[in-house]
């Protein structure tokens, strides 16, 4: 428009604005724009931290049933081993005639 006029629609209204009236304009709903994307940032954020906090939890849940397991194994190992010596050193047929963890639990630990 000539001069830097500014023609604003909004429904069925039309504003006509001057270069300092529209300048205002902007920076009043740049301010609004900025807030409402601060506000979107930190709903995104908390999300995202509320996700990494399930995350760590079942890590954590993961972690606890790997030792579980591995005390499991290490129990059952001993059984058998005990076995083992309770029958003279003969595995029979369920122990395949040899400790079934002559190597230790899984994973070597």
């Amino acid at each position: 428009m000539p001069n830097g006029i500014i023609k604003l629609e909004k429904g069925d209204q039309i504003l006509t604005l001057n270069p300092r009236e529209a300048r205002s304009v902007a920076k009043t709903m740049g301010g609004l724009i900025e807030q409402a994307f601060s506000i979107v940032l930190h709903h995104r954020q908390d999300e995202q931290q509320s996700q990494i906090r399930r995350l760590q939890r079942r890590i954590s849940q993961l972690e606890q049933a790997q030792q579980d397991a591995e005390e499991l194994v290490k129990r059952v190992c001993e059984d058998l081993q005990t076995l083992r010596r309770q029958l003279g050193g003969r595995g029979g047929w369920f122990l395949g005639g040899r400790p079934a963890c002559a190597a230790g639990p899984a994973g070597g630990k």
